[in-house]
């Protein structure tokens, strides 16, 4: 277990980070964390000599990772509290403060090397990130997000002593 505090030398905010990880076998890792902290606005939302704003997040994450030969799974289910989160207007044309935000959701990882050749990864993530004191979705927060990338590699032959390969990929 590690715990780091970090503190903000010119405001009165600090943030702690703890987690955990081990597991009952070599091929399986659990492991948690939990953070709370702060983030400030994005710059472009301030105006000439004002004040910056710090926002207390809280943070947790659980989940599990599986090593074996050909395959690595990583799994962990998420919860983010934001104390004051910014929402872009489209209308306004600039982010406004919305009030408390909540996200949580599942992440998922797999590596496969089924053949020598032939390398995949997909990795995806469900998110339902709302407002707290309405429920409401957010917009502009997809709530699933994936990707599939696959590369072979297939060694045809040599030129001047060296392997010749041909690669490709698509993701």
């Amino acid at each position: 277990m590690s715990r780091l505090s970090i503190s903000c030398p010119r405001a009165s905010h600090r943030a702690a980070i703890t987690a955990i990880s081990g597991g009952p076998w070599r091929w399986l890792r659990l492991f948690g964390s939990y953070g709370n902290g702060f983030r400030s606005p994005p710059a472009p939302s301030l105006g000439q000599g004002e004040q910056a704003t710090f926002v207390t997040v809280h943070a947790v994450e659980l989940g599990a990772a599986a090593r074996w030969t050909r395959a690595a799974l990583t799994v962990a289910g998420f919860w983010t509290h934001v104390g004051e989160d910014l929402l872009f207007d489209h209308a306004a044309g600039r982010t406004i403060f919305t009030g408390a935000t909540t996200r949580a959701g599942v992440t998922l990882h797999l590596q496969a090397r089924p053949w020598p050749w032939l390398a995949a990864t997909l990795s995806g993530t469900w998110t339902r990130a709302s407002l707290n004191e309405t429920g409401q979705v957010l917009p502009y927060a997809p709530p699933l997000v994936a990707r599939l990338d696959l590369e072979a590699e297939r060694q045809v032959g040599r030129l001047w002593g060296r392997p010749l390969s041909v690669v490709g990929e698509l993701g």
